[in-house]
């Protein structure tokens, strides 16, 4: 009876764990940073970071981090180019990483993927991950990248997923992650 009542509070948590869904994505790539910081405290999400390297403006948030760990269910990082770039070059050179190891998350944004309309471009597997590359319907807004690999510590093995969403231009940014 303690484990049935252990799996009814703790499923909640688990249907909800990463709440964003594709279009939520979409939208963050979009917004400025005063936006983007908005929604996702919103969501219960957390600055894990803020850097600049003087084009980039770069955020990190953190879902159900570890207490004293650099661990969490998902991280999000978002680039944005700094308000000292034109307007035209900053919303073509937006990127943004959600980083998660929920399964059911990586089933729902495939799916929402293939519902907007995006198609599969190419299949690649580098470096030990399946790559999966999107392109918008009209080929001039988005590009998706969607990654998954396993990494073995121990006799543990995590797979790691990577929904990324960049501007066309900016496609040879696919290949890093970070």
């Amino acid at each position: 009876m303690k484990l049935l009542i252990a799996i009814i509070f703790s499923f909640p948590c688990l249907a909800h764990a990463q709440n964003l869904n594709f279009s939520d994505l979409i939208s963050i790539s979009l917004k400025s940073s005063e936006y983007l910081e908005e929604v996702m405290f919103e969501k219960k999400w957390e600055l894990f970071d803020a850097e600049s390297d003087g084009m980039y403006d770069v955020f990190t948030y953190s879902y159900n981090k570890l207490l004293g760990l650099e661990q969490a269910e998902s991280f999000l990082r978002v680039s944005i180019v700094n308000g000292e770039w034109p307007l035209s070059f900053r919303e073509r050179n937006r990127k943004l990483v959600l980083q998660f190891t929920n399964s059911q998350l990586m089933r729902n944004m495939v799916a929402d993927v293939n519902r907007l309309g995006y198609k599969l471009e190419k299949s690649l597997v580098i470096n030990g991950e399946n790559q999966k590359h999107y392109l918008s319907k009209s080929k001039k807004t988005h590009v998706v990248l969607i990654t998954s690999g396993s990494q073995k510590s121990g006799s543990n093995i995590t797979t790691n997923y990577y929904v990324a969403i960049y501007a066309p231009v900016n496609y040879g940014w696919a290949y890093d992650k970070n």
